[in-house]
């Protein structure tokens, strides 16, 4: 059966299908970085693929629920069609020993795999028999990942922009709305700096400290995402708890302060408690040994030359 890999910051991912997947839009070419061309001889979590019409019907203990519901949205359920409730997002429980991972962008994957998250079966729900590549990674796959870091305390999943500046990793974290993809237009835009992501960015520890890595997961994709050279990992250099400002102006932050801001800006695993406790302690270990920062920015280059020389 085709296989195809997929690498997102050194974790690969297997996924095996009878069917192959429908051509991607030439729009999302960025997608095409995180695939790769020489087959590995192994993968870190291996998915088979199957597409239905309906969803199946597990017995399942629900662990956690998600849910995110339209002004004006109606039910999902159709003419002989099961589906998730009524405004479900994300529904994760476990079905026999495994876990059960259900929902997605407009509810439409059941992934059921082992405990150690290296094993399982994605059900895509389309009446078509078609499934799209990028809905996998845009949609299942974010979630697992999450998981999967927490799970091998590997690292965490920053809600925020990442910039790489003359070999520094800069982490611009924040709420919705807060300047991640203004800030890192700026960056581009002002010095060709490279944009790791405008949106999710994984941290991870290696030998020589923390490292900030590429994902695919971005608020669309912009110029300035597709229109530069692929980028690797990057050394972090600095964290920054963003909003827009007047004026520039950072506020060193103490690791007791730095938490309670960082925390509003990383994914859980709220599900798992080991998870839970995994990722607190990997941002109690970054926010110890790295500067970090509540910036306020005001939308031009000078942000740039500012940040560079803040000491």
């Amino acid at each position: 059966m085709p296989k195809i890999f997929l690498k997102i910051a050194g974790i690969t991912v297997c996924i095996e299908s009878r069917q192959s997947p429908q051509k991607e839009d030439p729009a999302d070419i960025y997608l095409n970085r995180f695939v790769l061309k020489n087959k590995p001889r192994k993968a870190d979590i291996n998915i088979g693929l199957k597409v239905t019409p309906r969803y199946r019907q597990f017995e399942r203990r629900e662990f956690f629920i998600s849910q995110q519901q339209a002004q004006g949205q109606k039910s999902v359920n159709g003419p002989g069609e099961q589906r998730l409730e009524c405004g479900l997002n994300w529904r994760i429980g476990g079905s026999g020993r495994k876990i059960l991972i259900e929902g997605g962008s407009a509810n439409k994957y059941q992934l059921l795999i082992d405990k150690k998250l290296t094993c399982g079966e994605l059900l895509v729900i389309n009446k078509t028999g078609a499934w799209v590549l990028k809905d996998i990674i845009r949609g299942f796959l974010q979630v697992l990942l999450i998981y999967y870091l927490a799970k091998k305390h590997q690292g965490v999943v920053f809600h925020a922009a990442g910039i790489a500046d003359s070999g520094n990793g800069y982490l611009f974290a924040g709420k919705s709305g807060s300047g991640k993809s203004t800030i890192s237009r700026i960056w581009f835009k002002g010095k060709g700096a490279g944009v790791l992501s405008d949106d999710r960015v994984i941290i991870k520890k290696e030998k020589h400290g923390f490292y900030m890595f590429p994902t695919p997961w971005n608020s669309g994709y912009p110029a300035y995402l597709i229109n530069q050279k692929r980028l690797g990992k990057i050394k972090l250099a600095k964290l920054f708890f963003i909003h827009h400002r007047k004026t520039n102006l950072a506020k060193a932050l103490s690791p007791a302060k730095a938490a309670a801001y960082f925390s509003q800006a990383i994914f859980f695993s709220f599900w798992d408690k080991e998870c839970l406790d995994a990722t607190f302690d990997f941002l109690e270990e970054i926010i110890n040994n790295k500067p970090c920062y509540r910036l306020g920015f005001k939308n031009n280059r000078k942000i740039i030359n500012y940040i560079n020389h803040l000491q």
